[in-house]
């Protein structure tokens, strides 16, 4: 691997009307004029785990314009201006993370 990795953001979910891993859920995120939509699936390991997260690759980008989390129970989830923060204190590379909880209507 040659020059330096892509910047990512991690998408973690956790449901409460529809399941509280999120599996179903549809996150589409928008950032530099460019949308990216991604699908969480489950049962895609046998007798292990996998990484719940989506994961985006960022670009250049210092922040998300729009994050939207539609779930299988039809609720819809909006989070606007996301900053990214792409560096630990120690000045290591980390894959920033946001939690998006499902509200119960």
């Amino acid at each position: 691997m040659t020059g330096k990795p892509e910047p990512l953001l991690g998408v973690r979910l956790v449901g409460a009307k529809s399941n509280r891993d999120g599996v179903g859920a549809k996150v589409t995120i928008s950032s530099g004029g460019r949308q990216r939509s991604k699908v969480l699936i489950g049962g895609t390991s046998y007798c292990s785990a996998s990484d719940q997260r989506l994961l985006f690759g960022i670009g250049d980008n210092e922040k998300i314009d729009s994050l939207i989390v539609r779930w299988p129970s039809g609720q819809v989830t909006t989070r606007k201006t996301l900053r990214l923060i792409a560096t630990s204190p120690s000045g290591k590379t980390r894959v920033p993370q946001h939690d998006v909880n499902e509200r119960t209507a």
